[in-house]
């Protein structure tokens, strides 16, 4: 089985005001995008914070605020599917490691229409993963 590698290239941004640079960073991308984040976090004041960031920006908002303790592939394929359905440039992960994973997840199949699971299959299929941008809100 060959091996799927997600290589993300990583800039950290991190000091007062970094969330001022939303704009340039997405924008960097494109201007449309889809935050992955838990449902715990979705009325939250960073969550609120950062969305009217992207607004100010005048950048394209979607968001998918289903992640859950019991959240399982079928979310991830679900999140997938608004990527490609809206045509999402750019995924933004917020929140612990189980919204960052299914960001992650969700990045790499949105750039692929096939079943989810072939993904891992022992011939994985040839995909353009989206740009993955990481904002934690929580340690």
């Amino acid at each position: 089985m060959e091996d799927l590698i997600f290589n993300a290239h990583s800039k950290v941004y991190c000091s007062y005001g970094s969330l001022n640079r939303l704009k340039e960073v997405i924008g960097s991308y494109g201007h449309r995008l889809l935050i992955v984040t838990e449902k715990a976090l979705a009325d939250s004041q960073s969550f609120k914070k950062i969305k009217d960031e992207i607004r100010k920006s005048d950048l394209d908002l979607i968001t998918f605020a289903e992640i859950t303790s019991s959240s399982t592939t079928h979310s991830i394929e679900k999140a997938s599917e608004i990527a490609r359905a809206s045509r999402a440039q750019v995924i933004l992960g917020f929140g612990g490691i189980r919204a960052l994973s299914a960001a992650k997840a969700v990045a790499v199949a949105a750039g692929y229409t096939g079943n989810f699971y072939n993904i891992m299959s022992d011939s994985p299929p040839l995909l353009t993963p989206l740009p993955y941008i990481e904002i934690a809100g929580t340690f």
